[in-house]
């Protein structure tokens, strides 16, 4: 997902400090960002530290040129959304999305005087029709932009800007001269501020000169560069102080300089909000600030802070000295003011709210196209996978064969739609998928496994499809013609092993393939019974061994059968339990007769609530020849089961061999059997891999995360 902050100019101010930390954070995310400047002014350090930055070279009144500017960079870099900083940017931002195929525009307020643009009345309504999207940085910048834009409140929002506290921990690392400094001085009173008329300088200067005549041995640092830095300087000397002032113009060093403070004063007119004095109770320096709208929202007087009615020098005074005077109440200021910023002012809670506005204006339509669904994984997997995404995005999913009527499809926010595919190469399904596609014009076309990347690829070929990805779910045979490969964005394996084998098997370029592991809903399996824990009474054994699967020759149930058969020898009162349904239903049921164990083998059939079941399980297996990231050996580590699973596919990358489980290999139902005995035999060993094996799950298996990394993918797309 491309975005594009368009500012005024690349100041060094809050606003810019913002705009860095906030692309810097969703980066990480899957976004990716550009910042154009409506005027050539470069001197913010962001654009040395790897974020792309453009310069419109805007001329004197409004420029037209700046507009065509714009939509190149729009259609050259395939912006989604533009992010307007500032008045003047957001006049252009309103064109520009008018004139392009932008998805959207998200306009901040930084002032408290909700930046008036215009009173045109024209103007106003340009505004209120393109712009999706107004967070203010303020409940009073907000407000104020409602009232003098006549904007609709409910396109609004606030979002608190936030930083990031670690970076303000007491131990970063300090300047010599700023050490050199701290040295020289008693008490050491500070502001970080752009020098402009807004943030009022005079006042702390005034306030200052009586400070010193109390406390002969305090300095006062002005950190920060602006159009008034020449003049501050003439008036500091006026008033008798300028060698006890010192003005260290812009500095990158802003944590080290809060370090040496005694107390950080924010004298400022007006604010948005007040980056600075985020940054200074954050390193635990006790503040005073105006009272002014946007800091009221910020400290709380008295409790996390100090505040004075704003261009009133001697209240100030008073407040300094107060502060001087009372240790504890310093000291009671700086807890609280940390915890205030801890809790409310975060860089991650303001990533958060940015990232949920984008996300909500760029909604994407995603089509999921999968054979069937049938009973196993992956079609629960879809469906999992459906029903998140939905939240964020319109989601549709596809199946190619007709409705199977003995399974009840439950959907949860988005659309299922049924095409009518005929066994053997069925060309007129290819017209059918072409008529569907044509029709909802999704976004991203996501198939999953073998059919649906054939027609998939073949679609392609008739109809523009912006983003075609495969998931290869399985770890069987991957051989397939070129041309379907290359039809695709990307080709997802579930497993570091499967991506080995399909890079083995077909000439696909290595960076086409992300490995992203499948992932389970944990919330489901919730208050699950310890391994080896007492079982209730409804089974009619005393051991279960279970296993839930589709019972068909990959999953290799008579290897299962077999080894149970030696289990049952050892363990007389123990019971096989088989969940899941296939083609192989008849044929093992006879299996099992034939060994004498017609009642010791259960065959469950299809359950929708698996998780009741694996909880009464004391060991779950999974005996397959061949597997990606089995969904059921993830619910069955949820539920706290110990595992005994073969060394094939994927199941080595779930089941570390002693912790959570024991593997063996393939087809060797004694080397099984010994497994499963082991476990039963020892009670508090299954405990442990059990506990062990949901650790595992929620850290690295969980859905959140498996759909976190599907939506990075669709956001670089």
């Amino acid at each position: 997902m491309n975005i594009l902050h368009l500012v005024q100019s690349f100041d060094i101010s809050g606003r810019s400090k913002v705009i860095y930390d906030l692309s810097y954070s969703l980066e990480k995310d899957g976004f990716r960002f550009l910042v154009a400047s409506l005027t050539s002014n470069v001197r913010y350090a962001f654009c040395q530290n790897g974020l792309r930055c453009v310069n419109l070279d805007k001329k004197e009144g409004f420029d037209i040129s700046v507009i065509w500017k714009l939509i190149r960079i729009i259609k050259d870099e395939k912006i989604s959304l533009i992010h307007t900083h500032g008045k003047g940017a957001l006049l252009y931002g309103v064109f520009a999305k008018k004139l392009s195929r932008v998805k959207g525009l998200v306009h901040t307020v930084h002032r408290a005087d909700g930046d008036l643009l215009s009173e045109n009345r024209l103007v106003k309504q340009l505004i209120a029709s393109f712009v999706d999207k107004v967070i203010a940085v303020s409940d009073s910048a907000r407000l104020k932009f409602t009232e003098t834009h006549n904007f609709p409140l409910s396109k609004t929002i606030t979002i608190y800007n936030g930083i990031d506290i670690s970076k303000y921990e007491r131990n970063q690392p300090i300047d010599s001269g700023l050490c050199e400094l701290r040295s020289k001085a008693r008490l050491i009173i500070g502001t970080v501020a752009n020098l402009s008329y807004d943030k009022d300088l005079e006042t702390l200067l005034l306030a200052f000169s009586e400070v010193v005549k109390i406390y002969p041995d305090s300095l006062l640092i002005v950190a920060g560069d602006g159009p008034k830095a020449n003049e501050l300087k003439r008036f500091a000397e006026k008033l008798g102080v300028s060698e006890k002032v010192k003005f260290l113009g812009f500095r990158n060093d802003v944590p080290g300089i809060l370090q040496i403070l005694d107390i950080f004063v924010l004298s400022t007119r007006t604010e948005g909000l007040g980056i600075a004095l985020l940054e200074a109770m954050a390193a635990k320096v006790p503040v005073v600030a105006s009272a002014v709208e946007g800091v009221k929202e910020v400290v709380e007087d008295g409790v996390s802070g100090k505040l004075f009615t704003y261009g009133n020098p001697q209240e100030l005074k008073d407040s300094i000295i107060s502060l001087l005077k009372d240790k504890k109440l310093c000291d009671t200021f700086m807890e609280n003011g940390y915890r205030r910023v801890k809790n409310n002012f975060s860089l991650e809670k303001m990533s958060g709210g940015y990232e949920r506005i984008y996300s909500q204006l760029i909604r994407k339509k995603i089509m999921h196209i999968v054979l069937n669904f049938d009973i196993g994984g992956l079609e629960n997997l879809v469906f999992e996978m459906a029903r998140m995404q939905s939240k964020r995005n319109e989601v549709i999913v596809c199946s190619l064969e007709p409705e199977v009527s003995s399974r009840k499809i439950e959907v949860d926010g988005f659309k299922v739609v049924y095409l009518n595919r005929k066994p053997g190469r069925d060309f007129r399904l290819l017209f059918e998928l072409h008529n569907l596609l044509r029709h909802e014009r999704p976004d991203i076309v996501h198939t999953h496994n073998i059919v649906p990347l054939v027609y998939g690829a073949l679609a392609r070929f008739f109809i523009k499809i912006p983003v075609l990805i495969n998931t290869r779910h399985g770890q069987e045979d991957m051989r397939k013609p070129g041309f379907f490969w290359n039809a695709y964005d990307f080709i997802i394996t579930i497993s570091h092993s499967a991506k080995d084998r399909l890079l083995a098997n077909n000439k696909i370029e290595p960076k086409k393939i992300r490995v992203i592991h499948n992932g389970i809903d944990i919330s489901r399996f919730n208050g699950f019974k310890e391994a080896g824990s007492p079982v209730p009474v409804e089974k009619n054994g005393r051991l279960v061994v279970g296993t839930v699967t589709r019972l068909d020759h990959y999953k290799d149930i008579p290897n299962l059968i077999s080894g149970f058969e030696k289990v049952f020898n050892y363990f007389g009162d123990a019971e096989l339990w088989i969940i899941g349904d296939g083609p192989m239903k008849k044929e093992l049921e006879e299996f099992v007769f034939s060994k004498g164990l017609g009642e010791k083998v259960i065959f469950w059939g299809w359950q929708k609530d698996i998780a009741s079941i694996d909880k009464e399980m004391d060991v779950f297996v999974l005996p397959s020849v061949t597997e990606g990231i089995s969904i059921a050996l993830l619910e069955a580590m949820a539920c706290g089961r110990p595992i005994v699973a073969t060394r094939v596919g994927g199941n080595p990358e779930i089941v570390i061999d002693g912790e959570t489980g024991f593997l063996v290999s393939p087809k060797e139902p004694d080397k099984m059997a010994e497994a499963i005995i082991k476990v039963l035999s020892d009670r508090e060993m299954a405990k442990k891999m059990g506990e062990a094996g949901r650790r595992r799950v929620e850290e690295e298996f969980s859905l959140e995360r498996m759909v976190r990394e599907y939506e990075k993918l669709y956001k670089v797309t």
